[in-house]
C-alpha cells in the first residue's frame, strides 16, 4: 500500500484527435457557437449544435478534455475521479437513452450494475435499495410494515414531482423577456413551489417516521444536501431517477467524453485543449467572442459549462447581471475527499462486499456532519465499488478499483489554498497520511480484516478538485440545492449577458444526467428552439413552442 500525491497523471493516448490550434492574432473565422469548457454540459451542447448545423468550436484549458469523466492510472490501475454511477427512470418514458445514443453515435454504451444499489449501514440497522422500483416498494414495505400507506406517497410523489420537473425545464430555454412576462413562471409554477418546501417538512407532511425517512435520503451525497436546507424539488430528481437501478458507462468513464467529441469532429466541430479563456469580449453590449491568451476568437454565441458563479465571478466581473448577487452568496455543495483503492477480489468476496455503494453511517446522526475534527474517526463514508465493473476494469484477474468518499470541511485545507498540485509541502503530504490512516482504521472497524484487501491507496482532498475543476471549495456539484435554488433567474441559462448562456449541472440537476441536460437546455436556449425532438427527428412542437407561439421553432 502507498500513498500517492494527489495530482492526477496525463491521460493515455487519447483515440480521437483534436484539431490543434497556435498563434497570437485575432482569427478572421467567427464560430456559431463558443463552448468554454469540455465537461458534459458544454459537449452534450457542442454536440447537440454541430448535429444541427452551427460551426462549434470547445475550449478546455486543461490538457485533458472531459472535466469529471476523465480518469487516471497508478500501477496499471484505473480509476473514475466523478463519473461512477447514474440511473434514470426506466419504468415510464425517458428520452435520455436515445438522445445519449444519438449524440455519441453509440460510442459510450452503458453497462446495468448489480440490483444490490445501495446499502445503508448504521449503528443501529441495515437496509438495501434494489432495484427495481418495484422490488424498492416491496423492500419498503417489509422494512416497515405500518407505514405502506407513506411508503406508496412518497413513491407517487417523486413520480409526479420529476414530471413537473421536466416541464419547468423548458423554462430554461425562454428568453429572458418572456420569462418576465410570466411565460416561463406559469409552465414551471409547480416545481417552483416544490424548490420551496424542505425535505424535512415534506416528510413531515406524510408523517413519515424518522427511521423510514433517513432511510429514504440515507444516500444524500447523490443530491448533496442536508435535508433540512434541501428542497424536495432538487431531492427528487437524482432520487427518482435511480430507482430503477444504477448503470455505469462499460468502456470507462472516459468514453463519454471521447465519444461526445469524436461525434463533435465528424460533424464539423472543433476541440482544443490548454486554452483556458481569460476574458469575453464585448460588442455593443453584448459578448462576441473570447480571449485565450493574446488571442481573440469571434463568436456570435457563447456558452460557459465552466459553472454558473465561476462564470459570473471569473470572466465577466466588470459587467455582471443584476441577478449574479445572489449566485455569488449561493453556498457549494459538500467538499469531499477521495480515497482510492486497489482492492484484492478475493478479499472482497470474502467479506461478502457485493453491492455497488455502501453508505455507512459510522456514529448516530453522522451523516450530518462532516468531518473536521481529524482527532475523532471520520463520522460517515461511502465505498463505492462501481468502477469495478467498467469493462476496462471488470475484463482484469488482478485487483478491482475501489473509492472511498468523506465529507470534509474546505477550511481543513485554508492553509493550502491557492497553492499548486505537487508543490504543497511536507505538511501537505503529512496531513493525507494521517487522514488515509484514519480512514483506513474505520474502514476496518467496520469490515474486520479490509486492510488485507487494500493493495493500495492514495488521497485526493477537495484542493485537488478546485485545481482541476475551479469549483469553490472543492466542491464537486457546484452550487447546492438550497431552498429557492430554482427560483434564482441567475441560474437560467440565459444569463442576463447579451450572447452568453450557461450549461451544466448548475442550471438543471447535479451528476451526470444533471449536466447532460444542462447543456441540451443552453443549446435549446441559443437555438431557440426544443433540439430533444429535433435530435430525435419527433414532428411536433414541444410545450415551450406552444405557450410561445411558435418563436423558438
Amino acid at each position: 500500500m502507498n500513498l500517492m500525491s494527489d495530482s492526477f497523471e496525463k491521460p493515455m493516448a487519447e483515440s480521437v484527435e483534436t484539431k490543434a490550434h497556435s498563434g497570437s492574432q485575432c482569427s478572421e473565422r467567427v464560430w456559431d457557437v463558443i463552448c468554454i469548457g469540455s465537461g458534459t454540459g458544454s459537449l452534450a451542447a457542442a454536440t447537440a449544435l454541430a448535429r444541427l448545423g452551427r460551426s462549434v468550436l470547445v475550449l478546455e484549458s486543461h490538457s485533458q478534455f472531459g472535466g469529471l469523466t476523465h480518469t487516471f492510472a497508478r500501477r496499471g490501475q484505473r480509476w473514475a475521479t466523478g463519473f461512477h454511477y447514474t440511473g434514470w427512470p426506466t419504468a415510464y418514458a425517458n428520452d435520455f437513452p436515445e438522445l445519449w445514443s444519438t449524440l455519441t453515435r453509440d460510442r459510450a454504451p452503458w453497462q446495468k450494475l448489480p440490483e444490490d444499489n445501495d446499502v445503508y449501514l448504521r449503528p443501529d440497522a441495515r437496509f438495501t435499495k434494489r432495484a427495481t422500483r418495484e422490488q424498492y416498494r416491496a423492500d419498503l414495505h417489509t422494512a416497515f410494515p405500518r407505514e405502506k400507506q407513506t411508503v406508496d406517497c412518497y413513491l407517487a410523489d417523486m413520480r409526479e414531482y420529476l414530471r413537473q420537473y421536466r416541464r419547468f425545464m423548458t423554462l430554461q430555454a425562454v428568453p429572458r423577456a418572456l420569462e418576465q412576462l410570466g411565460v416561463g413562471w406559469y409552465q414551471g409554477r409547480r416545481f417552483l413551489q416544490l424548490d420551496r418546501l424542505s425535505v424535512q417538512k415534506y416528510m413531515d407532511s406524510i408523517k413519515a417516521s424518522r427511521h423510514l425517512r433517513e432511510t429514504l435520503w440515507f444516500n444524500w451525497g447523490n443530491f448533496d444536501g442536508h435535508p433540512e436546507r434541501t428542497s424536495i424539488g432538487a431531492y427528487c430528481v437524482p432520487m427518482e431517477y435511480m430507482m430503477d437501478g444504477l448503470w455505469t458507462p462499460r468502456n470507462g468513464a472516459d468514453s463519454a467524453a471521447r465519444a461526445f467529441v469524436g461525434s463533435l469532429l465528424e460533424d464539423g466541430g472543433e476541440v482544443r485543449r490548454s486554452s483556458r479563456v481569460t476574458s469575453l469580449l464585448y460588442s455593443n453590449g453584448q459578448v462576441s467572442g473570447v480571449r485565450v491568451g493574446d488571442e481573440i476568437i469571434r463568436g456570435r454565441k457563447i456558452i460557459s459549462g465552466i459553472g454558473a458563479r465561476e462564470t459570473y465571478n471569473l470572466l465577466i466581473a466588470e459587467q455582471r447581471p443584476a441577478v449574479s448577487g445572489r449566485i455569488l452568496q449561493l453556498p457549494s455543495t459538500a467538499s469531499i475527499m477521495t480515497v482510492y483503492l486497489s482492492l484484492n477480489r478475493e478479499a472482497l468476496q470474502t467479506l461478502q462486499l457485493n453491492a455497488v455503494n455502501y453508505w455507512v453511517e459510522c456514529e448516530r446522526d453522522g451523516m450530518y456532519r462532516y468531518w473536521d475534527d481529524f482527532s475523532h474517526l471520520p463520522p460517515w463514508f461511502v465505498l463505492s465499488l462501481a468502477s469495478a465493473y467498467q469493462t476496462p476494469v471488470a475484463a482484469s484477474e488482478g485487483d478491482i478499483p475501489g473509492e472511498l468518499f468523506v465529507g470534509m470541511s474546505h477550511s481543513c485545507f485554508d492553509r493550502w489554498k491557492g497553492s499548486r498540485t505537487q508543490k504543497r509541502g511536507a505538511d501537505y503530504a503529512e496531513l493525507k497520511s494521517q487522514l488515509l490512516e484514519q480512514t483506513l482504521t474505520q474502514l476496518e472497524k467496520t469490515w474486520p480484516g479490509f486492510r488485507r484487501a487494500v493493495m493500495y491507496a492514495e488521497v485526493s482532498t477537495p484542493l485537488t478538485i478546485e485545481s482541476y475543476t475551479g469549483h469553490l471549495h472543492g466542491a464537486a456539484y457546484g452550487i447546492a440545492p438550497v431552498l429557492g435554488r430554482y427560483n434564482e433567474r441567475g441560474l437560467r441559462c440565459h444569463s442576463g449577458v447579451g450572447n452568453l448562456f450557461l450549461a451544466g449541472q448548475d442550471v438543471a440537476a447535479a451528476g451526470i444526467i444533471g449536466a447532460f441536460y444542462g447543456g441540451l437546455a443552453a443549446a435549446s436556449a441559443v437555438l431557440r428552439r426544443d433540439v430533444s425532438h429535433r435530435l430525435l427527428d419527433r414532428q411536433r412542437f414541444s410545450t415551450l413552442e406552444w405557450m410561445t407561439g411558435g418563436v423558438l421553432t
